[in-house]
């Protein structure tokens, strides 16, 4: 079967969020990632807690955690066969939805990645933070 897959017509939304800021909307084709129970979490230290993911600092801290790249390439893989799964030749859009618990750190630092390998790999993709202003939450 011939997919008649388009590069040119394919885009990825990617947006970060806490869970305890509440769930973004889940139309269309959304993949989420949950990282509520994964990767270290910059909010458990002091220096850390009031800074974003965005921060050199901070995303390092995320991105070197033990099951990281696991995360970002599993993530870019489903990505990929979602946007190569269709037989439909219309314009996809593909919504990844990066949660953690405050929506700060884990989720802003992993968003960040996903959309920069994708943009690597020539896949459009536009990341957006929707609680990365919103006060610093407990664990």
């Amino acid at each position: 079967m011939t997919t008649n897959f388009d590069p040119a017509r394919r885009k990825v939304e990617v947006t970060s969020f806490g869970f305890l800021h509440g769930f973004p909307d889940t139309s269309g084709t959304v993949l989420l990632v949950n990282l509520t129970q994964k990767l270290r979490d910059p909010f458990a230290d002091p220096q850390m807690r009031h800074r974003t993911g965005l921060e050199p600092e901070v995303s390092h801290h995320v991105l070197s955690s033990r099951g990281a790249v696991t995360v970002l390439e599993e993530t870019l893989g489903q990505v990929e066969a979602l946007l190569h799964g269709w037989a439909d030749p219309h314009f996809k859009i593909v919504r990844v939805l990066v949660g953690c618990r405050g929506g700060r750190h884990r989720s802003v630092a992993m968003a960040e990645a996903i959309a920069s390998a994708l943009n690597d790999r020539d896949i459009p993709a536009l990341v957006t933070h929707l609680h990365i202003d919103r006060p610093v939450v407990g664990a």
